[in-house]
């Protein structure tokens, strides 16, 4: 199918379709390797404290 003929379809269905009017800039590699470490302490932390809870707390 050509990209004409999905937004067509779409627009029967009741929804629409638009080409994004953007690019995005190159990420910044030493801002990215900062938030994913970011990312895996505030995962580790969450799932110490969701274990931390489940456990003190009684379940019905």
């Amino acid at each position: 199918m050509t990209r004409g003929g999905i937004n067509l379809m779409l627009k029967r269905w009741g929804f629409s379709y638009t080409r994004p009017t953007y690019t995005l800039k190159r990420a910044d590699k030493n801002k990215q390797e900062s938030f994913e470490r970011q990312l895996k302490v505030i995962k580790k932390l969450r799932r110490r404290v969701h274990l931390f809870i489940r456990r003190r707390m009684p379940y019905p």
